[in-house]
């Protein structure tokens, strides 16, 4: 029913003319609002090849409220603008979608990597983008929402075992935003000096002893199902410890409460 209205109303699925001069896009929306702070740091590479097509578009970035602090300050050299998404309440709503429509996009972006996000197809589409890029399906999961979509692509990146950062850049391809490898490995996180005095005062205070290597361990993942068992972990860091003497480090997010503890009482043993 959704599709058929919006096929009545509107332009959903139809093609359009794609910009072949890069200087006659001025807006550019990307929507990542949906997803963890690690999908979204695999994303710099696809917001880096963005840039390098239209180095004098304005990018507009759609994030949920956990990203926006490390978006705002990290991806700042390919992100002009962040709007955060916040599902409710309706006020907050109201204020997005007018945010949203402030500019006259020629370019709307969804990276579907990981899962399809209906939402973030209709914030694209409503944005007002001439050109929607996007998934017309991951493998054998298929994107319900394509017809939003008029540039578009079947993708079979699980079978392939395609890096996140390759996945994010095939979307990308779609309209020619792409790096060489030597542009990959220059892509970098920006950390602020505060950021780093930091980092260099916790490794000092925790790991004194600068000859023994660090290996870090991350046990959490957003869903449950995407995370490594707690035996595997576990016999791993035991593993690292026994040949090489290092030290170990558990890093842990908001939500990662429990299987960090989990995994500490359980090296223990």
């Amino acid at each position: 029913m959704l599709k058929l209205l919006f096929e009545i109303f509107g332009n959903s699925g139809k093609s359009q003319t794609l910009f072949t001069d890069s200087g006659q896009v001025k807006n550019i929306l990307i929507v990542r609002q949906h997803n963890q702070l690690g999908d979204m740091l695999c994303s710099v590479p696809l917001f880096a090849a963005v840039r390098k097509k239209f180095p004098d578009a304005h990018i507009t970035l759609v994030a949920s409220p956990v990203n926006y602090e490390i978006l705002y300050s990290d991806i700042n050299p390919f992100i002009d603008k962040v709007i955060t998404y916040r599902k409710s309440p309706f006020k907050n709503l109201m204020e997005f979608y007018k945010e949203l429509r402030n500019h006259d996009y020629q370019i709307g972006i969804v990276p579907s990597t990981v899962s399809i996000s209906r939402t973030s197809h209709l914030i694209n589409y409503f944005s007002g983008a001439k050109i929607r890029v996007g998934v017309t399906s991951i493998d054998d999961k298929i994107n319900s929402v394509s017809y939003l979509l008029n540039v578009k692509s079947d993708f079979h990146w699980d079978t392939n075992k395609l890096h996140q950062t390759e996945r994010n850049l095939d979307v990308g391809r779609l309209i020619g935003c792409d790096l060489t490898p030597a542009e990959k490995s220059e892509v970098m996180i920006h950390l602020s000096g505060d950021e780093k005095s930091f980092a260099s005062e916790f490794i000092s205070g925790n790991f004194p002893d600068k000859s023994r290597a660090i290996i870090a361990f991350h046990p959490g993942a957003g869903k449950e199902k995407n995370r490594w068992s707690l035996r595997n972990f576990v016999s791993l860091m035991k593993l690292f410890y026994e040949k090489y003497n290092c030290y170990l480090m558990l890093t842990s997010g908001s939500i990662d409460k429990e299987i960090t503890d989990a995994v500490k009482k359980n090296y223990r043993k």
